[in-house]
């Protein structure tokens, strides 16, 4: 499939990943104030000598838990390679060092993550042979997914990846098939396959932008491509066949490309992109089972600009959709919207805003934080990853605005020695309530648990490790208006 020179994702991704790179619109290029990081419910994760301090743009996030955080883009460390980044609760660090080490040679634009742990990256880097792939972190070290026969060899960028409950990897972006077509391919352990085949085939004519599988293993996509009526829709795989969601009047039947995909705990979809309702403004359509609507409640409706584009779509643990991109607020700063069902919001308004200086890229949830990230940079020049804190489930949960920050700074808690033998110690540096401390494995199943009195972790609180295998577990620790995680390496 040629190539044309209409607007599209790639040109926004590409913008984003390199700073002196062309003008691709005149919109994308305003000026924006500078952002103040004083106490804000939306803040950096990260300060100081603890600081990311990014030196390019932040293209996507995995949050595995609030001190559990991946992030990549066009940022590059020392050697001048692109690497994904870790902050373990206390500090950022590099996703692998020395002879183990990414080494991307351009921008990643996409992490992943399956139930063993294994984290996985793609986007604009390549290998020896000029191939773009996606590359594995196995705990210890990256090594591309397939090789030889069973490599990829992806022929342009990366710029959707998924994996499943069974453990396949699923990626997609701008490269094609041998009938010139782009296409959703599958690592199943062994190596890669399109997927669907012959009357089967999903026949994309246009780019995928993102992938995303639900727990009955379906996989879902969206992106440039469009049905026989020139809409453009998401296509679903039911382990068999590609289909559309939503037919004839119940269609989404967009008038532009999709960007982003997120499901909720009751099995609705959500999507956005540059597709506009009939007021000409962007907006986050909702699939509920039978049909797709805009995510709105009568007049309520999301606050965009004239020349918005949804780039970022997620969903918490209480059904709340949240929405970023390039769109601005009132004030003509780009925020992060929130959905609670019956109203949209911003997320942290007026004094307590966001207020980035460039556009949000991603946007991403865990426990009672939002992360977002993106083209914005502090008041030095660094890109950071900004973290939003609901004071508590109940603001989460009721749609209020949640603007205090938590009264447990996660900043206090320490677990130490991590990676540890035969126990940990935990200490926090202020009072606390009674709190309940909890020792799971990546899946989530709770191993031990105990608890604690009011004040007892300022001592420093001891949780032993000699039952358990050598492996990665989480720390969980809760009380009354206390939610903290801390992923552990018991050696």
């Amino acid at each position: 499939m040629k190539k044309t020179n209409t607007f599209s994702f790639k040109k926004i991704k590409r913008a984003s990943f390199l700073m002196g790179s062309k003008v691709i619109l005149l919109w994308l290029c305003l000026a924006m104030g500078k952002m103040t990081l004083s106490a804000q419910p939306w803040g950096p994760l990260g300060t100081g000598a603890n600081a990311l301090n990014a030196n390019g743009s932040i293209t996507d996030i995995l949050a595995i838990a609030e001190n559990d955080v991946y992030v990549a883009g066009d940022f590059k460390n020392s050697a001048g390679k692109r690497y994904v980044a870790h902050w373990n609760g206390i500090q950022w660090s590099e996703l692998g060092t020395g002879v183990n080490t990414l080494n991307a040679n351009y921008f990643i634009g996409e992490l992943a993550r399956d139930q063993q742990g294994n984290i996985y990256a793609a986007g604009g880097f390549t290998n020896s042979s000029g191939k773009y792939y996606v590359a594995k972190w196995d705990g210890t070290t990256w090594k591309e997914l397939g090789s030889g026969a069973t490599a990829l060899n992806a022929t342009d960028e990366i710029q959707a990846l998924t994996t499943d409950a069974s453990g396949n990897v699923y990626a997609a972006g701008f490269f094609f098939n041998s009938s010139g077509r782009p296409y959703v391919a599958k690592w199943d352990g062994t190596t890669w396959a399109e997927l669907g085949t012959g009357p089967n085939r999903l026949n994309a004519n246009g780019y995928i932008h993102d992938l995303m599988s639900d727990a009955a293993g379906n996989i879902y996509t969206v992106g440039n491509f469009q049905n026989s009526a020139g809409k453009k829709y998401v296509a679903k795989w039911n382990g068999t066949t590609w289909s559309a969601v939503g037919t004839g009047a119940n269609g989404l039947n967009a008038d532009a490309q999709s960007h982003k995909l997120c499901q909720d705990a009751s099995g609705n979809l959500y999507t956005g992109g540059q597709f506009e309702n009939e007021l000409g403004k962007v907006y986050v359509a909702k699939w509920d089972g039978v049909s797709w609507a805009e995510a709105r409640n009568g007049a309520d409706r999301m606050y965009v600009n004239d020349h918005g584009v949804i780039l970022g779509l997620a969903v918490d643990g209480h059904n709340n959709v949240y929405a970023a991109g390039t769109f601005e607020n009132s004030n003509g700063k780009p925020y992060v919207a929130r959905w609670s069902g019956t109203a949209w919001i911003e997320l942290g308004a007026g004094a307590r805003a966001l207020n980035p200086n460039s556009w949000i890229t991603s946007v991403t949830c865990a426990g009672s934080a939002v992360f977002a990230v993106g083209n914005f940079t502090d008041s030095t020049g660094k890109f950071y990853v900004a973290r939003y804190m609901y004071k508590s489930a109940a603001d989460q949960v009721s749609g209020e605005k949640g603007v205090a920050p938590v009264t447990q700074s996660d900043a206090l808690f320490q677990v130490y020695p991590n990676p540890a033998t035969d126990k940990v110690i935990i200490r926090y540096g202020q009072d606390h309530p009674a709190l309940l401390i909890e020792v799971k494995d990546i899946n989530g199943r709770v191993l031990s648990s105990q608890k604690v009195k009011a004040n007892d972790l300022e001592n420093g609180h001891t949780v032993s490790l000699e039952t358990l295998q050598p492996g990665i577990y989480m720390i969980g620790i809760s009380g009354t208006g206390v939610r903290f995680t801390q992923k552990i390496v018991r050696k």
